[in-house]
């Protein structure tokens, strides 16, 4: 798996000092890769985006309501939502149980439950920590932080789509 960090850049992005590879995903969202067991190589990403004046992407639960619906209308299947702390047996249950009508329908109901079901949590401190998607065979990973996983880096792509919104980019 290919790890990339996800950063926010203004009008003038330079890729600078930032390592390489680099993906601009949309008008304001740029992709870094990194190797993933080099802890070293991850905070010395950090303080290149950081000199170069990118600001790191920090996902809220909306914003993975937003992404899951891109995956809906993209064909891509959510297999699985984690989350900051272990979830009540009978909620874990029921958001599987969304999620596979989400993966078999496409229905918009089963995105508005997902949606409510994440505020409830929210209420009680509980946010989705990383969402798990595929296509075909290919797994991609988004976790909260801003950190992305992908298969290969033909799935830049498919990234892209999760993370659009209208053609202006989800992380705006």
């Amino acid at each position: 798996m290919h790890f990339l960090k996800l950063f926010l850049f203004e009008e003038d992005y330079s890729s600078n000092g930032v390592p390489t590879p680099q993906f601009i995903i949309n008008k304001k969202t740029v992709a870094v890769g990194y190797g993933y067991s080099k802890k070293d190589e991850y905070i010395n990403l950090l303080r290149s985006a950081s000199s170069a004046g990118l600001e790191q992407v920090i996902l809220t639960p909306s914003d993975f309501t937003d992404i899951i619906q891109n995956a809906i209308t993209n064909n891509l299947s959510i297999n699985k939502i984690d989350f900051n702390v272990e979830l009540d047996a009978d909620i874990q249950k029921y958001i599987e149980s969304v999620l596979r009508s989400l993966n078999e329908s496409h229905d918009k109901s089963s995105i508005d439950q997902i949606d409510e079901v994440l505020l409830e949590l929210m209420e009680e401190f509980t946010y989705p920590t990383k969402v798990t998607f595929t296509n075909s065979l290919n797994k991609i990973i988004i976790h909260n932080n801003g950190i992305a996983g992908i298969e290969t880096y033909d799935d830049i792509f498919k990234l892209n789509l999760l993370l659009d919104k209208q053609q202006e980019g989800l992380l705006q």
